[in-house]
């Protein structure tokens, strides 16, 4: 499974980061930032060009969208070389041999991912597919392949049956098919046989490090086998899921796999993986230490044992990207991934998100447009594309590809959030892109509160956040949020008296929150949000001035930028324009935005009310309209 993690910003770790920067309390995790908002107005624009200058900035987006839209359609000719593995069919009279026969598909997957030139269309997008299509050549049309790979598996006791063909999609030609019968403990003897079959059908050539791996199982213990593709399918219904899946229960899987086989290198990679993905993803307040320690010697383990495998490289870069904050080291350990294996979607993501966390827009926007080359129907990839889009300035660019992921999957609650966050900032209104969006999650909720909010409607406010209280049950971030909102609408009083109970409780759980967890920055201004609404204008600033100095721009340049915005919030709330005016500079001063600033979020939203007579802040006003403006222009192909 080579996209391990790519899809972190599918679970709560990103539905939360959305749901904070969307109300100034953004939990920035995993996958990675994200936090979107608030609008840019046309009306500010009259400052300057009047009507005929907003609809001059109207027409002016549309050949970037167009540009973009036209560069992620699959516009562009389909390599001779390409191959996609749709899922293979499970023939076994026990159903609970699914494991068994998704772990056939990617011992092929993987197989034919050490061809040199051969572009092998990711599992995430395959998936997504029947295992016999009737529209064979509309399939392969999605997928941007030339040849299908078709299978099925039948295991009864010992014995494994697995029948491919290879088809050329847009002949509908069969260029060849085999049945293999095997003993189970040789079943990855059909890997190397495979794999040479569409060599020569594809004239494709077997990188050279590869020679020595391909067609050998990973462990010669078949027990330690069967627990390791238990652990594999676990770990990939955790990442497809919208539920709250856990996924301790591939965790045991790969534990027991390594017990059984303690020189079992891929296990402990993969065990590293998803020790990781629950350190930073889980669902408790404060992460537990010894996750990210047994993470980490499960990586350094997975490294000794096996210095070239790819995935344990892998685990050592997420490592260094996630319990390290170690943004170039995690670069260079993507990189040399990707020397090996240059289409692993995990890694390519892993280096964009790299890159984006370093301020290298452009060079992270080109690493999710490989990515998304070999995936191209999940969503993740375009979705992450815009996010950075969006914190380079370039609008247009974002709307296409937030609009390009609900167009591949229209129930995407993340790519729709992200969608109105961003026509939020742009425009101060999301339109009707939430309304046929009926999910609780906060991800969702959060932008449709703020909608209210820059409408100024209160009570539909709070009996939103009450709707998602009651099915969502994350208790701390909505009291805040309800707090929150309750003082913007003037019952300061109601506030107060909402978060004096549980206040010690959050202040405890900040204390003990590593720098490292995927809500540490973040949390800080969340916490301090809290601070200011019971009048503890101390503390509060003791709080920003922390978030500021444990995750500049200069440390992390996604990040640390809609810091700023959050801090400059804190400021606003406290009527702080000594603080806030510099704040606001400095966030105009990016090349880019913070997600959370923009002309229209200071003309409407509450959060400013204690300065919005201020002539400095009007001024900035002006100033923030006449940069998007500017923006606009410079992204205008």
């Amino acid at each position: 499974m080579t996209d391990f993690l790519t899809r972190l910003k599918q679970r709560k770790l990103v539905q939360w980061a959305l749901a904070y920067v969307a109300f100034a309390f953004a939990l920035l995790q995993g996958i990675d930032i994200v936090a979107q908002r608030f609008g840019w107005p046309l009306v500010i624009l009259a400052l300057l060009l009047a009507i005929g200058g907003g609809l001059l900035w109207r027409f002016a987006r549309a050949p970037e969208a167009m540009s973009v839209m036209a560069s992620t359609t699959g516009a562009t000719a389909i390599s001779d070389k390409s191959i996609a593995v749709l899922p293979f069919e499970n023939l076994s009279g026990d159903k609970d041999n699914a494991y068994f026969v998704s772990g056939m598909q990617d011992m092929i997957l993987t197989s034919l991912a050490k061809f040199d030139g051969l572009k092998v269309i990711s599992r995430t997008s395959t998936e997504k597919y029947a295992s016999r299509p009737e529209n064979l050549k509309q399939v392969a049309t999605d997928l941007g392949a030339a040849h299908i790979l078709e299978g099925s598996v039948q295991r009864s006791g010992d014995k494994v049956l697995i029948n491919l063909q290879l088809i050329d999609a847009r002949s509908d030609t069969h260029l060849w098919a085999e049945s293999y019968e095997r003993q189970v403990a040789d079943v990855f003897s059909v890997e190397r046989e495979v794999a040479g079959v569409v060599a020569t059908a594809l004239r494709a050539k077997l990188l050279p490090a590869e020679r020595a791996s391909i067609g050998q199982a990973p462990s010669a213990n078949p027990q330690a086998m069967d627990l390791f593709l238990r652990g594999e399918f676990e770990t990939r219904v955790f990442i497809a899921s919208t539920a709250d899946v856990d996924i301790r229960a591939a965790i045991s899987h790969y534990e027991q796999a390594v017990a059984a086989d303690p020189q079992f290198a891929l296990a402990w990679a993969r065990l590293a993986d998803t020790r990781l993905l629950l350190y930073w993803s889980g669902n408790a307040a404060v992460p537990d230490q010894a996750l990210a320690v047994s993470a980490r010697s499960a990586a350094n383990r997975a490294v000794q044992l096996a210095p070239d495998l790819p995935e344990a490289g892998l685990a050592m870069a997420q490592i260094k990207y996630r319990l390290d904050l170690d943004y170039a080291g995690a670069l260079v350990a993507f990189n040399a991934v990707l020397a090996r294996r240059p289409q692993n979607t995990e890694a390519l993501m892993g280096k964009a998100q790299s890159l984006r966390r370093l301020g290298r827009y452009d060079e992270a926007i080109a690493a999710y447009t490989s990515a998304l080359a070999i995936d191209p129907r999940d969503s993740s990839p375009s979705t992450d594309r815009g996010i950075t889009y969006f914190l380079a300035g370039r609008l247009a660019a974002a709307e296409a590809d937030f609009r390009r992921s609900l167009s591949i999957n229209p129930t995407d609650d993340y790519a729709a959030s992200n969608l109105a966050a961003l026509l939020l900032y742009r425009d101060g209104n999301a339109g009707t892109v939430l309304d046929g969006v009926h999910s609780q999650q906060m991800i969702v909720v959060a932008n449709r509160v703020q909608v209210m909010l820059l409408q100024r409607h209160f009570d539909a406010a709070l009996a939103a956040l009450d709707a998602a209280h009651s099915a969502n049950g994350n208790e701390q971030g909505f009291v805040i949020l309800r707090a929150q909102t309750l003082a913007e609408m003037g019952n300061e009083n109601a506030a107060r008296d909402l978060l004096q109970p549980v206040i010690d409780g959050y202040r405890m759980a900040m204390a003990a929150l590593p720098v490292n967890s995927g809500s540490g920055q973040n949390a800080r201004f969340r916490l301090a949000t809290a601070e200011v609404l019971l009048g503890n204008a101390q503390q509060a600033l003791q709080l920003t001035r922390q978030g500021l100095q444990l995750l500049p721009p200069q440390k992390d340049f996604a990040n640390g930028s809609v810091g700023l915005g959050l801090a400059a919030r804190v400021y606003g709330m406290l009527g702080r324009t000594d603080l806030l005016l510099p704040m606001l500079a400095r966030i105009r001063a990016l090349n880019g935005t913070d997600m959370a600033t923009s002309a229209a979020n200071l003309r409407l939203d509450p959060v400013w009310d204690k300065v919005r007579n201020d002539p400095g802040f009007q001024a900035e006003i002006a100033r923030f309209a006449q940069k998007q403006t500017a923006q606009t222009l410079r992204t205008t192909p």
